[in-house]
């Protein structure tokens, strides 16, 4: 194995091969002009040429009987021990093995997994994702699925199946995939996938088409809806300025009122983002465009006396838009020009002969919307007596306080009768310099003419008349225009405060971005505050929409800035200020931390930040650390809120070893003094760590060295002489946890004499003085034998008791 070639036969005729493993070569068998030769019943494993041939005389197979092939992947249908389909070896020779077998032959190795899948990256929520693996084994029993090292269950399998696990439904992010395919002899073979699941896909999102609206249309709205696996936020620009933006989930919908805009046309971009950063983008064009034409003022009908000076027209227009007017007399073009919204345009009528003339005037907006007004100038001679020209009177409907009040002066006397519209309504007598007042409560909206015949007691006649337009209320109500606001989150005394106005008031509503939140009748006081003292930090849109009883409306709106003044608060964290870890083992960490403008948090070990996520108020916040080397580390949490403010918590955790080394206790040995053959104490020792040991025989250092985390360390005792000997082996790791086992050795006399001190006396002549003989150490399940044969002095006698007190001691001793 591991070589070249692992059979190479050159030349060779006639020869059998039989019962060969052959693993891990370069060309497993190889025929170099050889001949007549035969091989089966051999085992061909991960070699890159399983098998060569030029010559045709070559077999695989006895008839029978052929070889195991690690890389045929075919099947065992009938399951007698030999695959469906043949195997075809290299070579110009065309060898065919007709008999391969399904499983090597008289070997017991590992599962081999000959079938395993790649690495594979696939969609979140996407379906039909399988892993396939195909392992072969003689004694084919179990296999276990892990996923993140959590067992998914055991399950049978059997060789050379193909064996599907799905893994639809992970989470995103990476999951080892690790399976162990188990046989009854507990060989194990394990192979590792990492799935992958991506978020690629961006949100869904309603895409708008641009809009047209009339300047002032309330129910101009816009609505989104978003969708997406894995929600996050969302920003709302206009003309490249934000203007909302927040959190969102698959249950909400944006709705955004635009009918503030004035006429113009407004980019609006919505920008919406997942959890993965995939975004999508909703780009659509609001124009607002001018419906309303232009307001002009009626003025009243004009009566003077020929010959007099100082009489004129005066109209007022205002639109938002102004452009230019045109003024006809009689349908004839008098004057035209530009006018500003808001300014009077005065026309003089002075000079005209003896008559009625209509005065009209046509108002155009730059949108070519138009209004007209028009006025009767009448031109009267000379009198001996007059009456006043009272000034046409226009008001809204529901107003009682106006009335018509003629002035009448001559030096005379007489009668006089009132009509509206050629209907009498009044009559009565006047003295000179009398005021003739008539009220004009209860009109109902439009046009009157209001007439007054005098007739003096010296046969005079005249007559005055006053037009009279009672408009149905179409005026906005007045709302005072409040400024933005900008303070910080809990400070006191913050407040919206409109003043409002109209004749005809009727109900308010309140909207709070762009959702209405409050509605009821105009308060007396006409006069609203609304307290923003409870408003966490975020900007706020606050619409304040007042209507009277014809649907007349005004509306404004303040921006509210709150600003976060408040750092995150780390409510809990870990316990103590040190926490100690044994080395190896895992570490959870949990915080808690609240703040309404949550944002993300980072965890720093020993100043390096090893993770940034996405940290929601109140939610837990969980660590986990391991593969600390020994030693202090500090482990560090920031909490940031969507204003920049921090709050850090620090943990010092200590790695600690205190886990002693794994030291194996060999059996004690028994031998005969002499045998031949190696007699060796074989000690294994396992630790994390490198370590130092000492080896005491009979209390005597006898050996030092150094051990690695995974070693052996031996000792030769067949050389030892007849005697009972104490090897207390002492192991250290570098951590100074220590580890002992004793293994006793007792070396039997070559005769049948009981065993004779194993160190040579300090002197060759025979003394009644004890020798130092060695103590046997008998293990528990020793049995303790004495001869008192030997026992035939008093100097014996001592030794034996001395002896048999100190056996029972060190025997108590290892018990323990």
């Amino acid at each position: 194995m591991n070589n070249g070639y692992g059979v190479y036969i050159s030349g060779g005729v006639n020869s059998t091969f039989i019962d060969n493993n052959i693993i891990n070569n370069s060309n497993g068998i190889y025929f170099s002009s050889a001949y007549n030769n035969t091989f089966y019943g051999n085992n061909f494993l991960h070699n890159t040429v399983q098998g060569f041939s030029n010559s045709a005389t070559n077999s695989a197979t006895n008839g029978t009987l052929g070889n195991f092939w690690l890389d045929h992947l075919g099947i065992d249908g009938d399951s007698d021990g030999i695959l469906d389909t043949s195997y075809a070896l290299g070579g110009s020779g065309g060898v065919v093995d007709d008999f391969p077998l399904s499983i090597w032959n008289n070997e017991s190795f590992a599962p081999e997994i000959i079938y395993t899948p790649s690495d594979i990256t696939y969609e979140t929520h996407s379906t039909g994702h399988n892993l396939t693996w195909r392992a072969l084994d003689e004694s084919s029993t179990v296999f276990e699925i892990y996923f993140n090292g959590s067992s998914q269950g055991i399950n049978p399998f059997n060789s050379r199946e193909f064996f599907n696990v799905s893994i639809d439904g992970f989470d995103l992010g990476e999951t080892n995939v690790t399976i162990i395919f188990r046989d009854s002899d507990f060989n194990e073979a394990t192979q590792t996938v990492i799935v992958t699941v991506v978020d690629t896909v961006p949100p869904n999102i309603t895409i708008l088409t641009n809009i047209t609206f009339i300047e002032g249309n309330l129910d101009s709205l816009l609505n989104w809806t978003f969708a997406d696996f894995h929600p996050y936020n969302y920003t709302l620009f206009v003309e490249d300025q934000v203007k909302i933006s927040g959190l969102w989930n698959n249950s909400i919908s944006l709705n955004v009122n635009v009918s503030h805009h004035l006429k113009d046309i407004y980019n609006y971009t919505l920008l919406v983002q997942d959890t993965s950063s995939n975004y999508n983008i909703s780009v659509l064009l609001v124009n607002v465009i001018d419906g309303t034409p232009p307001v002009v003022s009626q003025p009243s009908n004009v009566t003077y006396e020929q010959g007099t000076s100082g009489n004129n027209i005066t109209w007022m227009a205002t639109d938002n838009y102004p452009a230019n007017y045109s003024i006809y007399r009689d349908g004839l073009l008098v004057t035209e020009g530009n006018w500003t919204s808001g300014v009077n345009i005065t026309i003089d009528v002075d000079g005209l002969s003896l008559g009625i003339y209509n005065y009209s005037i046509i108002v155009y907006d730059i949108n070519n919307l138009t209004v007209s007004s028009f006025v009767l100038v009448t031109v009267e001679p000379s009198l001996g007596f007059f009456v006043n020209h009272p000034s046409d009177i226009s008001f809204l409907e529901g107003l009682d306080s106006n009335s018509i009040l003629w002035n009448i002066n001559g030096n005379r006397t007489g009668a006089y009768t009132i009509y509206q519209d050629s209907l009498n309504i009044s009559s009565g007598t006047w003295l000179d310099n009398q005021l003739v007042n008539y009220s004009l409560i209860g009109l109902s909206p439009g046009v009157y003419n209001f007439a007054i015949l005098l007739n003096s007691s010296t046969y005079e006649i005249i007559t005055d008349a006053v037009m009279v337009t009672v408009n149905i209320d179409n005026i906005d109500p007045l709302l005072n225009d409040e400024s933005d606001l900008l303070f910080l989150e809990n400070s006191i005394n913050n407040s919206i405060q409109w003043t409002f106005f109209d004749d005809n008031p009727d109900y308010y509503e309140l909207w709070v971005n762009d959702f209405k939140v409050e509605t009821d009748v105009w308060p007396s006081n006409h006069s609203l505050m609304f307290s923003l003292d409870h408003l966490t930090p975020g900007e706020y849109n606050y619409t304040l929409f007042i209507y009277d009883l014809r649907g007349n409306y005004a509306n404004d709106t303040v921006l509210i800035f709150v600003v976060d003044a408040t750092a995150p608060v780390i409510s809990s964290y870990p316990s103590g200020p040190n926490v100690t870890l044994e080395y190896g083992h895992i570490l959870n960490l949990t915080w808690q931390a609240y703040d309404y403008s949550s944002s993300n948090y980072t965890v720093y070990v020993d100043n390096v930040g090893v993770i940034t996520n996405v940290w929601i108020n109140k939610s837990l916040t969980n660590f986990s650390i391991s593969d600390l080397n020994l030693g202090n580390h500090n482990v560090t949490i920031v909490f940031r809120d969507f204003y920049g403010l921090t709050s850090t918590h620090e943990v010092l955790v200590i790695v600690e070893d205190i886990t002693k080394p794994e030291l194996s206790s060999p059996i004690d040995l028994s031998f005969t003094e002499g045998v031949t053959g190696a007699k060796i104490i074989n000690w294994s020792v396992i630790d994390d760590f490198n370590g130092t040991y000492l080896l005491y025989r009979n209390g005597t250092l006898n050996k030092t060295g150094s051990w690695n985390g995974s070693d052996f360390i031996s000792i030769d005792v067949s050389s030892l002489s007849e005697g009972a000997y104490n090897f207390t082996l002492i192991v250290t790791d570098f951590s100074g946890n220590t580890k002992t086992d004793i293994v006793e050795v007792t070396v039997l006399s070559s005769s049948s004499e009981p065993p004779s001190s194993s160190e040579p006396s300090s002197s060759t002549t025979t003394t009644t003085t004890p020798t130092t003989t060695a103590i046997p150490i008998l293990s528990s399940s020793d049995s303790i034998s004495i001869s008192t044969t030997s026992l035939s002095s008093p100097w014996s006698i001592f030794f034996f008791f001395v002896s048999f007190v100190l056996l029972f001691w060190l025997k108590k001793k290892k018990n323990t």
